[in-house]
This record gives C-alpha cells, structure tokens and sequence, in this order.
C-alpha cells in the first residue's frame, strides 16, 4: 500500500493460486475504490513506495514460478507503468522504503535462503548498488523510515523462527544499531510512520496464530506499547499514512483464507480508535 495525496494505492497480491496485476486507488474522502492500470506483471509478496517525484516504485516479488528482480514505476500524472533497471538480487517477502532520493530494498526470500541482503537505487543515477547488510536475515518484515532518519525494521521469520527484533539503519552515518524489539514476534506485519512521531507495527503472524495487535513505537524513548487492535486478525497485511492523517490496513490473509477487509486508525488522542470497512 502506498499513500498519496488522492489516496491509497494496492498493488498486485495474491488470490488463492492466482497471482494479480491489479492495482487499485482507496479514496478515504468517498470510500470508494476504482480500478487503474494493472502493473507490468503479476507479483506478490513485493515492496511498493512513495518516490519523491511523486511516482510509486513496486520492485521483487514472485509470480508462482519464481522470485522476481523486476523494478516498475507508476507515474500518476500520465497514469502509466514503465520498466526500471532490474534489482541485482531476485526475492520475495521483501521491505521497501525511500529516503534521501534511494530506494532500499531490504531483506526477504531467494526461493532457498533468508535474505540479510539490502541493495539501494539512485533514483537519480538510476543505478543499483550494494547497501549495508541487515544484522539479522530476515523475510516477511516490515520496515518505515522514521522521523528522526532512520529506517526502522521489524519483526519477519529468520532461520531460527519468527522474530520481534526492531534494528535501525542511520542515514546519516550508514551504520545499523539494535532498538528495543517489538513486544509481539511476527511476521507478515506492516510498519507505519504516523504523523505523530510513532511508528505503528499492525498484525502479522506467529506460527499459526494470526494477529490484531497493534504496537506503537516512540523512538525517544525506544519503547513500544499496545494501542486499540484491528478489528481482524492477518498476516500479509498492507499498510500505509492516509492523506486524512489515519493508518489503513488492507488486505492481508488469515485462517478464513484471503481478506479485502480495509480498516482504518486514528492516532489522534480525541479520535483514538479503529474503524472498520
């Protein structure tokens, strides 16, 4: 899920055997959804962001056959999809994120090993180069750049089980440090930044037990707490910051199969609270 200012984009995902190339905008204002056109190829268990020139990055992936190297861009002004320079190493169950005019493609799934991999594009240079790895290989995490410029990653699965562990990349210095870890291990969560300095871990799953919690992290003081939980429990949740100052969950799949379920948050202490759609 990626945020912009007319709305909520999804893209791509998985519907049982079917691997999609669809790619919808949730307009918060009206409630409503229209189609717009579908990515270059099917994929699920990719990253998508929010460049600064305003087009949405979507790179990896797996299309059923194999784990993808594919990076194509949207521009919202032509409402068109275009190739971009491939990503060095093909993978699924993959973060993303875009700082600093770099897009970082962080960790996931080769198809055979847990990735501690990161591999940065200049969105200038158009041109990838090799990033400072992840401390702990991780797939199925989620990761958010917060305001005080760091890229935060939380939680996924590595090869000893799912994990709470929360490390943070400086931007500044390039250099990965170990933050207070989530009070929940999970993977299959999104991590948001809300516009209130917190950052917000929402579901995922352990095992087989899948999640409504929800935790919120102030990094001034490194410290995570529960906030009101989703109103359904998933894993593979997508998640973004709204133009209306609320977090939306979308999508995702639990133990009654695949979910369409849009719910909202509100961060606000006079607004606290989760609304379903």
């Amino acid at each position: 899920m990626t945020s912009r200012p007319e709305g909520l984009y999804v893209s791509g995902g998985r519907l049982g055997s079917t691997f999609l190339d669809s790619f919808e905008l949730y307009d918060p204002s009206t409630d409503s959804w229209s189609a717009m056109p579908p990515l270059l190829a099917p994929r699920a268990g990719h990253g998508s962001a929010l460049g600064p020139d305003g087009s949405i990055y979507v790179v990896g992936g797996f299309d059923g056959r194999s784990d993808l190297d594919r990076l194509e861009l949207f521009d919202p002004v032509s409402g068109t999809w275009s190739a971009g320079k491939s990503m060095p190493t093909p993978r699924r169950a993959l973060a993303e994120v875009i700082a600093d005019n770099r897009l970082y493609a962080i960790g996931g799934f080769d198809g055979g090993r847990t990735l501690d991999t990161v591999e940065v594009y200049d969105l200038v240079d158009r041109s990838w180069s090799t990033g400072s790895p992840l401390p702990t290989p991780r797939r199925g995490l989620a990761a958010a750049v917060g305001p005080d410029r760091q890229i935060y990653v939380a939680g996924g699965a590595g090869d000893t089980g799912v994990l709470e562990t929360l490390e943070a990349f400086d931007l500044d210095t390039g250099t990965w440090s170990l933050r207070a870890p989530l009070t929940a291990a999970r993977q299959g969560l999104a991590l948001v930044a809300g516009d209130n300095n917190l950052l917000y871990a929402i579901g995922g799953s352990a095992g087989s037990t899948f999640l409504s919690i929800v935790e919120a992290y102030d990094a001034t003081i490194d410290q995570w707490q529960f906030v009101a939980p989703m109103l359904t429990e998933r894993s593979g949740i997508a998640g973004d910051l709204g133009p209306d100052g609320r977090i939306y969950g979308a999508g995702g799949n639990n133990e009654s199969g695949f979910q369409s379920v849009v719910e909202a948050y509100c961060p606000r202490p006079s607004e606290d609270g989760l609304d379903g759609d």
